[in-house]
């Protein structure tokens, strides 16, 4: 009996929203080592482009989660440049100045 050669499956997509930093980044940065393709978001911009310069194998996006007109603008980039994604994690916290 013969072997059949495996078929490589295309890489999995995520995104993160909240990736360039704390647990967001390192979600990214353990998804990156498993060989998926990642796309972190964030709405620090400077904090975006430092990890971004780090890890040339990412891809990030300015993300402001409370903006409707952000995502938007997130989900068509991915699917203009990637086809879409295959998870999406919302790891992106949102904070209002007073006490819960």
């Amino acid at each position: 009996m013969h072997a059949r050669p495996a078929i490589a499956a295309p890489a999995q997509r995520v995104f993160i929203t909240g990736g360039a930093s704390g647990l967001g980044l390192a979600l990214a940065r353990r998804y990156r080592q498993a060989g998926w393709r990642v796309c972190i978001g964030d709405v620090d911009a400077i904090r975006l482009k430092q990890v971004l310069s780090q890890y040339s194998d990412l891809s990030g996006l300015p993300c402001d989660v409370t903006r409707e007109s952000s995502l938007t603008g997130a989900r068509r980039w991915l699917e203009q440049h990637w086809g879409g994604v295959d998870v999406v994690i919302n790891n992106a916290g949102i904070t209002r100045d007073r006490m819960f």
